[in-house]
């Protein structure tokens, strides 16, 4: 018989674990430390939004300070399906599978109202957040223990609804640039009073993958400024602070001869494969994992 799918992936090889790991080092209960992060009053968790371990093997002559840290001690983890933003970022944020938090893909429908949302950056204003996501994050859990929970972000994310439904709790620091983010990260570290946790949030990697490519000029300059960034904080954080650094998936330039488009028009302005969607009554996901419902009526073929 087939074999069934093994599960989700274990605890000390996922994304997920990553800030449920920081937050038991620094004692917050019920947090699992399955990284075996060091116990310390003093974590910051760098997330390179687009940064794969392959992307990092084939570039990583572009940041020393991210390869030397691989080599040195780094593991490899994985990430759940699908591997995409809006799902790795509330796993990270929640400490649970995509299947336990429901933030499932880029689009995804909302089956009570039977539209499709944008989880990314596009909620429908009718579709709450946090009914949508109702556990509790490790932000909210880590403040609950007295830990001052600290993210460091874009201002744009400060009440996204990506953001309300898994990243939210605890404190908000804004900036607009890397390296304001970072020095934003640094100060909340050496002011720290109580045990800290800071998620140092970096969108530049991902931003200039989607515009240019991987492996762009772009995209290079990208990496080794976010190297530099990491170097800096590393360097100047007080002594005996944990910094952790992570992905939330990678990226691969896929040319247009390879890409199949079942909303392709010909030229008449028709679907060029109308069979492709026939008795389809939704499309959501994303290029990478497509998510096609059914209307009612469709027949088994």
């Amino acid at each position: 018989s087939p074999a069934l799918p093994a599960g989700v992936v274990p605890a000390d090889r996922a994304l997920r674990s990553v800030l449920t790991s920081a937050a038991a080092a620094l004692g917050v209960p019920g947090c699992e430390n399955a990284l075996a992060v060091p116990a310390g009053r003093r974590v910051v968790v760098a997330l390179v939004d687009g940064l794969g371990r392959s992307l990092l093997k084939r570039f990583g002559g572009h940041a020393p300070t991210l390869r030397a840290a691989m080599a040195d001690g780094g593991r490899v983890l994985e990430v759940a399906v699908p591997t995409t933003t809006a799902a790795s970022l509330t796993s990270l944020g929640t400490g649970l599978d995509v299947g336990e938090h429901g933030v499932a893909g880029y689009d995804v429908l909302d089956p009570d109202r039977d539209v499709v949302i944008n989880q990314l950056g596009g909620w429908d204003e009718a579709t709450d957040p946090v009914g949508w996501q109702p556990k509790p994050t490790v932000f909210e859990r880590a403040a609950a223990a007295g830990v001052d929970a600290v993210t460091v972000s874009l201002p744009a994310f400060e009440r996204s609804a990506l953001t309300r439904a898994g990243l939210r709790g605890g404190r908000f620091v804004a900036g607009r640039t890397l390296i304001a983010r970072a020095q934003a990260a640094e100060r909340v570290l050496k002011d720290a009073r109580v045990p800290t946790l800071v998620y140092f949030y970096v969108n530049e990697l991902d931003k200039a993958g989607h515009r240019d490519g991987v492996g762009s000029e772009r995209w290079l300059h990208a990496l080794e400024e976010i190297d530099a960034a990491v170097r800096r904080l590393v360097d100047r954080v007080p002594a005996g602070t944990v910094v952790l650094a992570t992905g939330d998936h990678g990226m691969v330039d896929v040319p247009p001869s390879r890409r199949v488009d079942y909303a392709a028009l010909d030229e008449a302005g028709e679907l060029a494969d109308p069979a492709l969607l026939e008795g389809i009554a939704h499309t959501a996901g994303e290029p990478r994992l497509v998510q096609l419902h059914f209307r009612s009526d469709a027949g088994p073929d």
